[in-house]
């Protein structure tokens, strides 16, 4: 009787569309077109409530204005047909095609190891627009702008991630740059700059997807320093003018002891978490290096208890591991009693 009531109650909230629906639950993270068509087999998996979906910008739109929808369609039609939720996150980065560079986007070169959106570490040279270039925020913006206007009313997609003025993954608001700091001060780099540059976005997004909940990560990697400005004040721009469909993301949660409240960059996080709405993601390692089911279960209570998570997201290859799959059933049922 009492898993029929919880079957009940969770059918109850994935049919519902609420005004400025928050995401709520276990979502899996599906990465590019080669994954997009696993999302039907993924939610129609009780522990899973969504599927966040990224798309590098260069497959989306590898010439101007030739947009390629099939992917998006894919996961939105899979979150449709299941009355379960999807999250859109269009990455640039260094996922750009070179008719941006082009159209003469000021570009910056570094060297990195990224496994982000690839699942593998490749240590090599990268180049990214400049995140404050007038050209690249303009250029990203009519892109954006087309997203909304295909997606911005379909009731399945909850949320949007504002990107586009991050260099490597084109989600997280840093510039690391392999840890050098030259890029950084070859090309003006001011904290109040590269904020302006994601208030930009946090406007056009807002514009594009007025229905929609907006989600911003959050970090302090700048060269070779650690300093939360950014964040805080991207963060505070977008709690002061989107209230209440803003909220923060951290995409770093892990059971390693430094994720405690009293390091710096978590402290990006609990400045803010439980505004809006928050989403934290586990690091995508757990099953990749066969951790035991405890460390990943200790990575999920804390984006739960530290992090305040209304949902937390989880990278495909945990999600199908099976010593895992009780653990996200257990935090999927936590996370939708909450009130």
């Amino acid at each position: 009787m009492k898993r029929n009531a919880l079957m009940l109650s969770t059918l109850v909230w994935a049919l519902s569309a609420a005004p400025y629906e928050k995401p709520r639950g276990v979502y899996v993270v599906l990465v590019g077109a080669s994954e997009a068509p696993e999302a039907m087999a993924l939610l129609t998996r009780p522990e899973v409530d969504g599927v966040t979906f990224y798309q590098g910008w260069r497959t989306f739109e590898p010439q101007e204005g030739a947009y390629q929808w099939e992917s998006f369609d894919q996961v939105l039609l899979a979150a449709e047909k299941t009355g379960k939720r999807c999250i859109f996150s269009l990455n640039a980065g260094n996922w750009i095609s070179n008719w941006v560079y082009e159209k003469g986007v000021k570009a910056l070169g570094y060297r990195t190891g990224d496994d982000y959106m690839t699942g593998r570490i490749e240590v090599s040279d990268h180049r990214s627009p400049v995140p404050w270039d007038p050209v690249f925020l303009g250029t990203f913006s009519k892109t954006i702008r087309a997203l909304g206007g295909r997606y911005g009313t379909r009731t399945n997609l909850v949320a949007v991630n504002v990107t586009g003025p991050a260099p490597e993954n084109g989600l997280e608001p840093c510039m690391s740059m392999g840890g050098k700091d030259e890029a950084l001060v070859l090309n003006g780099f001011t904290y109040e700059r590269f904020a302006g540059a994601w208030e930009t976005m946090i406007d056009v997004f807002s514009r594009a997807f007025p229905q929609k909940r907006l989600t911003v990560c959050t970090h302090d990697m700048f060269g070779s320093a650690r300093d939360g400005r950014a964040s805080a004040m991207i963060h505070q721009y977008g709690f002061s003018n989107l209230a209440p469909r803003y909220g923060i993301s951290a995409l770093f949660v892990t059971h390693d002891a430094w994720f405690e409240p009293s390091n710096e960059s978590v402290k990006n996080i609990t400045a803010f978490a439980g505004r809006g709405h928050t989403g934290m993601q586990l690091i995508r390692k757990y099953m990749k290096k066969n951790l035991p089911a405890a460390d990943f279960e200790a990575a999920l209570e804390k984006a739960q208890t530290i992090g305040r998570a209304d949902w937390v997201e989880v990278f495909k290859d945990d999600a199908l591991y099976a010593p895992y799959r009780e653990i996200l059933s257990r935090t999927h049922q936590k996370l939708l009693a909450m009130p």
